[in-house]
């Protein structure tokens, strides 16, 4: 039995959404991507763990 947790169980139970993040990792590990940069400066103190 595989455990989700609470968080991320929204995606399990959305199909669309999990074929775009499994897309999205394909073309991460086919090199795919583009390094956006850095957004910390977008950061306010609401949003830290």
């Amino acid at each position: 039995m595989e455990i989700i947790p609470t968080s991320e169980l929204w995606l399990h139970n959305n199909p669309q959404a999990m074929s775009t993040v499994v897309a999205g990792l394909a073309d991460c590990a086919a090199g795919r991507v583009v390094d956006g940069g850095d957004f910390t400066q977008y950061l306010d103190d609401s949003d830290e763990d």
